[in-house]
């Protein structure tokens, strides 16, 4: 039987310095819900799922993506919803989105995908996540939300998938990068501004799977957006950074 391999790698979540916040990536095979090899053709759910807890609070949330390489986006099938995957009527943090640029809080243009996020977010900005207040919440008033979109697999056999996803919210003087990887190795990250001048650059070891790396922030680094690159191998990830 041929084999599909799917890479969930290069995952990069910019985010800011608390602690309390969390980010975490998986997938769903809806075609094989049982298990089983991926194979072209089979619909796989992409899950990216922030946390905020222990009363920590951010603002201006939102979230981007791309859809991949070697598959094709689900029309229709963008939502954000509770950990437990559903979408509760009763939570307006919660919702299935149309992939027009319209009144609701998502959209797919092309392959870009723009999601914004939390307590009073509109159709053009992100609005707030704190704990113990933003529903959906859970245990120890933790708040919990996963943006979720299928995609049907068209690569062929042998072929690996990467996805990148990124919650966006301001930082201030330090930012923590969560780089997931397949394997162990080196990564490095450069800091840059929107003119593409390089502002900063680290080399860091990261490990298979989750890796944590804070960051702190150049000084008397002015107000606006930058972009964070990370190269991990041949794998290149880029997000971008908010700093209020």
């Amino acid at each position: 039987m041929n084999r599909f391999i799917l890479l969930i790698t290069g995952i990069l979540y910019c985010l800011t310095c608390f602690s309390q916040v969390d980010a975490n990536g998986s997938y769903l095979n809806v075609t094989r819900p049982s298990g089983g090899p991926i194979s072209a053709g089979d619909i796989i759910e992409l899950h990216s799922v922030i946390s905020v807890s222990s009363g920590a609070s951010i603002s201006n949330l939102s979230y981007t993506d791309n859809i991949p390489s070697g598959v094709s986006y689900v029309s229709g099938s963008l939502k954000v919803v509770t950990n437990e995957n559903k979408v509760v009527s009763s939570i307006s943090n919660t919702g299935a989105y149309t992939d027009a640029a319209d009144g609701d809080r998502g959209k797919v243009v092309a392959s870009a995908i723009t999601v914004f996020m939390g307590n009073s977010a509109t159709s053009s900005a992100g609005g707030t996540v704190a704990a113990n207040t933003t529903k959906p919440t859970f245990q120890n008033g933790t708040a919990i939300l996963m943006v979720a979109y299928r995609v049907q697999v068209t690569a062929s056999f042998g072929s690996t998938i990467t996805t990148a996803g990124v919650f966006h919210y301001p930082a201030r003087t330090s930012t923590t990068l969560v780089i997931r990887s397949v394997s162990p190795g080196s990564a490095r990250i450069l800091f840059l501004n929107t003119s593409g001048t390089l502002l900063y650059s680290r080399s860091v070891i990261i490990s298979t799977g989750t890796n944590t790396v804070d960051l702190s922030l150049p000084a008397h680094l002015p107000a606006g957006i930058y972009i964070v690159r990370t190269i991990t191998g041949s794998e290149s990830a880029v997000s971008r950074l908010i700093v209020e």
